[in-house]
């Protein structure tokens, strides 16, 4: 069962791949295998359905019995024996819709002094024994299926269950967003540091030059020290890009586990048609405001007047001596009673509640109206920032592949005139450089579009 859990999960992840297809999608799945938040939120969902599989259990019957005898001390020559001895068995059966059926079995006895006035002896005992069976039904006069609505109680569980299964896609989703997020950070650093490296590499270059042509008198002291202080510059900025980058492989770690090494030039995932089947957060508001609507229902239930009915019968045999009580059934020595009875409650109070709760009900529905607008405001606030973010960029990314273009075409000529001596390493050095940081300029704006286009085909419009 938690395999296929899992891999229906993978499925999701990977939004119709079978397998991993690159870097990003294996974080994914480390993270649907490790993410301890996401494990919580299984439990969570879980719980739920076990409180949906077992929803029917409010309605099972109660059995109640109890027994009891009492004793004298008014005559010494018979006080051992009970003045009275009464078992009852109750067994109440819920109903949906708020009603009961309550059964009672009775089995009482009676001492009786069969010869009052002879001498007191065990022999002079006897009992009265009176079975009797009593059925009530109780109803409440406003129950949920008069309104043409499922049982509140099962719908209610049915929507906890949708909920929870929600909140669980929406984890899944939010987890993914965040490594996308950090990967898309990795990747940035990753790149700047190597620029930074090869930027020192090319200073430490420089100042090795320089330190000969000092020597020779071309170059002055100030000259070095200026590419010397680059170097701290560069140090510094090296340093706090390695913190950042460390800093988010630790997030990482928390979000997916332990791993090793991850490859962050590999290719982002090509297909961006993950939108959801449908929008998370409107679906629990709809369940979220259905489940008022069933919490409403049921108190209107609970506190309506309740109509009652009961009926009972009783055979009240007369005294026997105490050892021959069965003698009195075989003899049918006795008299039957019927009784029948007809009762309403009524509660001002409950009256008051359901007045008050009708008032919090249309005050609740209220917030979850306001609520579900600020989130469609929202939502379009989003697609239109998420649209113009990527409109900009893709602007920039067209600049700066032109630009990179014309820093190749000029490499190239460096590499020509180097070849043929009219420059110096120093200069096609530089060139490289400035290359290469244009080319971390256009990947850095790719991933960047990439990012928001993925994250705005995610929003259900």
């Amino acid at each position: 069962m938690l395999r296929r859990v899992f891999y229906i999960l993978l499925l999701f992840f990977f939004c119709a791949f079978a397998f991993s297809e690159s870097e990003l999608e294996t974080l994914w799945a480390k993270c649907a295998e490790n993410s301890r938040s996401l494990k919580i939120q299984q439990i969570q969902k879980e719980q739920a359905e076990v409180n949906e599989e077992f929803a029917d259990f409010v309605y099972l019957p109660t059995f109640t019995l109890a027994a009891e005898s009492s004793f004298s001390e008014k005559y010494d020559e018979i006080k051992k024996y009970p003045y009275n001895a009464d078992g009852t068995l109750t067994t109440t059966f819920p109903i949906p819709g708020g009603g009961y059926i309550s059964t009672e079995i009775e089995y009482e006895m009676n001492r009786y002094i069969m010869n009052s006035s002879a001498s007191l002896s065990p022999d002079s005992v006897g009992y009265d024994q009176i079975p009797e069976v009593t059925v009530a039904y109780v109803q409440s006069l406003n129950p949920f299926f008069l309104h043409g609505n499922k049982n509140p109680v099962k719908r209610n569980l049915e929507n906890k269950t949708k909920i929870e299964n929600i909140s669980y896609e929406s984890a899944v989703l939010s987890v993914k967003m965040q490594v996308a997020s950090k990967y898309i950070q990795l990747r940035r650093y990753a790149r700047l540091i190597a620029n930074i490296e090869n930027e020192l590499s090319f200073l430490n270059y420089t100042i090795d030059s320089l330190e000969t042509n000092k020597s020779r008198g071309i170059v002055t002291a100030a000259e070095i020290w200026s590419y010397q202080n680059k170097i701290v510059e560069y140090n510094e900025s090296l340093l706090s890009y390695i913190q950042q980058r460390e800093n988010l492989i630790k997030e990482l770690e928390v979000l997916c586990g332990d791993f090793e090494t991850f490859d962050l030039n590999a290719k982002l995932p090509q297909t961006l048609s993950c939108t959801p089947e449908y929008d998370f957060t409107l679906r629990q508001f709809a369940l979220q405001r259905e489940n008022l609507k069933m919490q409403k229902i049921l108190e209107g239930q609970s506190y309506a007047p309740k109509l009652g009915f009961q009926g009972s019968a009783s055979y009240n045999i007369e005294a026997a001596q105490k050892d021959s009580l069965t003698d009195q059934w075989k003899d049918k020595n006795g008299s039957l009673l019927w009784t029948v009875g007809l009762s309403f409650e009524f509660s001002p109070e409950n009256m008051a509640r359901l007045k008050r709760d009708k008032i919090l009900y249309e005050k609740n529905q209220k917030i979850l109206s306001e609520q579900e607008e600020l989130y469609i405001k929202n939502k379009r606030n989003s697609i239109e920032m998420y649209g113009k973010i990527i409109s900009y960029y893709e602007m920039l990314l067209s600049q700066s592949k032109e630009s990179k273009e014309n820093k190749k075409k000029y490499y190239e000529s460096m590499q020509i005139q180097f070849e043929r001596g009219i420059n110096t390493e120093l200069d096609l050095m530089q060139s490289k450089l400035t290359l290469d940081s244009a080319e971390t300029i256009v990947k850095n704006y790719e991933d960047i579009i990439w990012y928001y286009t993925w994250l705005k085909s995610l929003i259900v419009e």
